[in-house]
């Protein structure tokens, strides 16, 4: 695989702001999963080359990226798109920046972009499709579980009760991260015919190679780790949730970052929901609240919407898969409940 020429300017990225949550850079790529270029089934009507590329700090993590184009200039000009379109929206939908249009609205400001206005739609529509389990109005809310985790004291029920009826206080994790990957793909996919993008953990494919991917054991998420289960991603969006990625010790307790917006408080560690989808706001969507929901409901919810498959976890181990992920809990190694 080829890297891409580095005459690019990555000017666009230096000003990256966190604020929506992996591919490691090269070959093979870990994350989520992890894509294992080394084992691809492709289906082309003309022969093409890959083009690989890392980049650090873009919206607060890391991005790998596989172009497959017919020469250099295509994947060139593919890259500086994609990375364009994924710099543009961060400028519209970054929380941790003050210049950004969602903070301004936060502040009192009218809201002026389609592309916002699209966002808080999605974040409308998943919350009545899943039972309020996606949740636009959690930023106080996840503002006072970090501040407990500075601090070591645990927020207080009136304090969190509160937060949750701040109105304009936005939060777009679960939902920002992956429309931004979706807009930057189809803006990637005018350009060249295939390719895929991992971008904290989301990954989203277009064109016609099935990449190999594999899901990350919440029991054992190193990045060396054997992976639980593995399936092929074409052309459509895997994302992962999952309480025991990221984690802060409260008062001798861990607490995933992860809230569920019914109690406003962390859901347990342990567990984790994979969804695909054709899209990544729906696959993150979906992986968010089954992860919120537990294993029974998040199925339920996967299959009444739109997910391709879903392979989840609970806390005590136990595994529920279907579509497309069905055979992958098939084959997943046998483990005990403890």
């Amino acid at each position: 695989m080829k890297k891409i020429p580095r005459h690019t300017s990555k000017y666009w990225l230096t000003g990256a702001a966190a604020g929506l949550a992996t591919f490691s850079g090269g070959e093979p790529l870990f994350a989520m999963p992890w894509v294992n270029v080394s084992d691809l089934a492709a289906r082309r009507v003309a022969p093409l080359d890959r083009f690989a590329a890392g980049y650090e700090h873009v919206l607060g993590t890391s991005l790998d990226l596989i172009i497959e184009a017919g020469r250099p200039s295509e994947a060139i000009e593919c890259e500086a798109r994609l990375l364009g379109e994924i710099e543009r929206l961060r400028r519209i939908f970054s929380t941790y920046d003050p210049t950004s249009e969602i903070s301004r609205v936060m502040g009192g400001a009218s809201l002026v972009s389609a592309e916002l206005a699209e966002l808080f739609a999605a974040y409308e529509q998943w919350y009545t499709r899943t039972g309020g389990l996606v949740d636009l109005h959690l930023g106080e809310v996840v503002a006072a579980w970090r501040e407990a985790a500075r601090t070591g004291r645990l927020p207080s029920r009136d304090l969190l009760a509160r937060a949750a009826r701040l109105p304009l206080a936005f939060n777009v994790d679960a939902l920002g991260k992956a429309f931004i990957i979706d807009r930057a793909v189809q803006v990637a996919r005018r350009v060249a015919p295939g390719g895929v993008i991992n971008l904290g953990g989301d990954i989203r494919a277009w064109g016609d190679t099935a990449w190999l991917v594999g899901i990350a054991d919440p029991r054992n998420p190193a990045e060396n780790a054997p992976p639980t289960a593995r399936f092929r991603l074409r052309e459509g969006a895997a994302a992962t949730s999952g309480g025991y990625a990221r984690f802060s010790t409260i008062a001798g307790k861990s607490f995933s970052h992860l809230i569920d917006p019914r109690t406003h408080a962390p859901v347990e560690i342990g567990g984790s929901a994979t969804m695909l989808a054709a899209d990544s706001v729906t696959a993150n969507a979906l992986s968010t609240a089954a992860s919120i929901a537990g294993v029974e409901q998040g199925a339920a919810l996967a299959e009444a919407h739109g997910a391709r498959g879903y392979f989840l976890a609970d806390v005590s181990g136990r595994t529920l898969g279907g579509g497309l992920l069905a055979s992958a809990v098939a084959a997943a190694p046998a483990r005990a409940v403890e």
